[in-house]
């Protein structure tokens, strides 16, 4: 007795397949198998899965396999012995099951790439480090006009190189869920100019003005991460600037929709530069998406730094946009939630402050992430002498670069090339700074 599912599984009548032994209906290399468990089951019939621990297939009628599991069950009647066999059809199982290991599959690889990724961005940072800043020493010399023109060719393009390798390592952490924001405190203002300065020296060039307006938030001081905000501001502001041909580029801010906890802050940067039609709008915040210059039709650019402003302020809650026409100029803004800021916030969020004095040692941080000295005659003081710093740093490059920019100065120095060589030496000396990454 044969049902109609059978006939439509195999494709065999239901007389086709009366009468046939079971390896009719199986491949030559089951032949055996099959044979070998049928008459295992004449010997002692038992009732359980025929295909139980192993991948067995049926040969439909057109040729092709189909996975099957086979169910045996023995069936004492009045009239004699029969045999139920009940047929599963596995064709969905096993494909999802070769969705789910596909899945898996893409799932390591990935995090291989990212890890890769991750691994040889932080590589690379370290050497870069090195060019950039013994090229910033080189400046301080004094230096014949062709000699300061290469120098400064050396610097511009080692700076372009470290952004590639920042906007890789980037999307490594976002892509592997690893991106960490801070909660400090801000001022809005701040964070503006902070961010214009950055890029005024590529507006100058280009004499594109920059145009900055400020809404006054209540209170004066937000929680938020700076350093990821001046970061999407940056990369939104170079652009503008890039495109813009001549012009204006302007960024305002502006507060709204507060609660008692938070205030939306809406970032808006505006350029008079060519545009963008609907296509090129539709891909913009993709990964390695890139627009062509107006003037040289050249694509510039990684792609990855818009991808990675929209990763970010998705992070940080908020969302992100662009209204442009071509001929019109582009307006690129986001909106993120800050907290409020109040003398409790910070505490609870860090559980304690960490205060220190370095207004005696002279320098700054510059937009490469590099101290910038004042080199000029008498720079260091006799109070800065007297400090006290000690570096770790793994890096020869890095600790021969960092003596010199400390003995421009003028402060006194030790330097470790491990965490466990400055725990031990701290047990013996006290020092007025510490670096370490």
């Amino acid at each position: 007795m044969i049902n109609s599912r059978v006939e439509s599984l195999f494709g065999y009548t239901r007389e086709e397949l009366i009468g046939r032994e079971l390896a009719f209906i199986a491949p030559k290399r089951f032949h055996a198998a099959t044979q070998k468990i049928e008459g295992e089951f004449v010997e002692l019939p038992w009732t359980d899965a025929m295909s139980k621990g192993i991948d067995l297939f049926a040969l439909k009628k057109d040729g092709s396999e189909l996975p099957i599991e086979i169910g045996i069950n023995p069936i004492d009647l009045d009239t004699g012995a029969l045999v139920l066999l009940s047929v599963l059809d596995l064709t969905e199982r096993k494909r999802n099951e070769d969705l789910i290991e596909a899945r898996d599959r893409a799932i390591n690889l990935s995090q291989m790439k990212t890890a890769f990724v991750a691994n040889i961005s932080h590589e690379l940072r370290t050497p870069l480090s090195g060019i950039l800043g013994m090229n910033e020493l080189l400046l301080g010399m004094e230096l014949s006009a062709e000699q300061l023109e290469i120098a400064e060719a050396i610097r511009d393009s080692s700076q372009a190189l470290l952004r590639i390798v920042n906007d890789v390592l980037d999307i490594a952490k976002i892509e592997a869920g690893k991106v960490a924001l801070s909660s400090e405190k801000l001022s809005i203002s701040d964070v503006v100019h902070q961010s214009l300065r950055v890029v005024n020296e590529a507006a100058k060039a280009k004499n594109i003005k920059l145009v900055s307006t400020v809404d006054q938030c209540r209170p004066a001081y937000l929680i938020g991460d700076p350093e990821r905000i001046k970061q999407i501001l940056i990369n939104l502001l170079g652009n503008a600037v890039k495109f813009t041909s001549q012009g204006q580029v302007s960024l305002e801010a502006t507060c709204e929709n507060d609660d008692d906890k938070t205030i939306s802050v809406r970032f808006t940067v505006r350029d008079t530069g060519a545009g963008m039609d609907g296509e090129k709008l539709k891909a913009l915040f993709r990964p390695f998406s890139q627009v062509a210059e107006t003037y040289t039709g050249r694509s510039i650019g990684t792609g990855l730094g818009l991808s990675i402003c929209k990763s970010l302020v998705e992070a940080m809650n908020g969302r992100i946009g662009v209204d442009s026409v071509k001929g019109s100029g582009s307006v690129f803004w986001f909106v993120i939630p800050l907290r409020r800021w109040d003398r409790n916030a910070l505490q609870s969020a860090s559980g304690q402050y960490i205060n220190a004095d370095i207004n005696a040692i002279s320098g700054s941080v510059g937009s490469d992430g590099l101290s910038h000295s004042d080199t000029t005659a008498g720079a260091a003081s006799a109070t800065a002498v007297e400090r006290s710093v000690l570096l770790v740093e793994d890096s020869p490059l890095l600790r021969v670069l960092a003596i010199k920019q400390l003995e421009k100065l003028g402060v006194r120095s030790q330097i470790v090339g491990s965490g466990l060589e400055a725990v031990e030496l701290i047990k013996t000396r006290i020092f007025d700074l510490i670096f370490m990454d």
